[in-house]
């Protein structure tokens, strides 16, 4: 559930990029299911707030949330405070944005449909006319596409803002880390990676 803007790069030969897995479990199959609460309260499915086990649908409501803001500037559900978020986000009813396609529309829809069953997934991606294109996912997915913007990053400011010191993790309090997860290790169950600095 690391699907929101801030986690959405954009890379210098103009391609994007997610980031902050940090938190993520890879499932093995379309049924597995997990119950880990986390995520950002504008961006979190129902069925987590819900408490309820969960799978792959919740990228899908992700995914609809941010499609959702790049036309409109807001979230659909947002409200004063995390409690409302999640108020809005049980119950409000999902209202799509008037001056857009159809196709558009029914992506949205699909997409935020509280329902994880009835909610939309690749496959109803891919076979939509908003996603009509000469290019598959998988060419989209290893670059083959031509981007359509692509703006050369200077070096200097490569350089200013991502030099290797300071983006070096030994000011991390290892020990302090250690001692977290000793304490909490059943918290961290089936997670697919484990730094080997931090093994128990």
């Amino acid at each position: 559930n690391i699907l929101q803007p801030e986690n959405i790069l954009l890379m210098q030969n103009g391609c994007i990029k997610l980031s902050d897995f940090g938190l993520s479990k890879q499932l093995s199959c379309r049924t597995e299911i997990t119950r880990t609460f986390c995520g950002t309260a504008e961006y979190i499915a129902p069925e987590i707030y819900q408490n309820t086990n969960y799978s792959f649908p919740i990228d899908y409501w992700s995914l609809g949330i941010i499609m959702y803001e790049m036309i409109v500037f807001n979230t659909p559900f947002n409200g004063l405070d995390e409690s409302k978020i999640k108020e809005n986000v049980i119950y409000r009813n999902f209202q799509h944005p008037n001056n857009i396609s159809y196709d558009l529309q029914t992506i949205l829809i699909g997409l935020l449909t509280k329902n994880p069953i009835e909610r939309f997934s690749i496959n109803e991606l891919k076979s939509s006319n908003f996603y009509s294109s000469p290019y598959s996912l998988e060419d989209i997915a290893q670059g083959k596409l031509p981007c359509p913007w692509r703006k050369p990053i200077p070096s200097h400011l490569l350089d200013e803002y991502l030099s290797t010191e300071e983006i070096r993790l030994s000011h991390i309090d290892k020990q302090s880390i250690y001692t977290t997860l000793t304490i909490n290790n059943n918290k961290f169950e089936n997670f697919s990676f484990i730094d080997p600095s931090l093994s128990l």
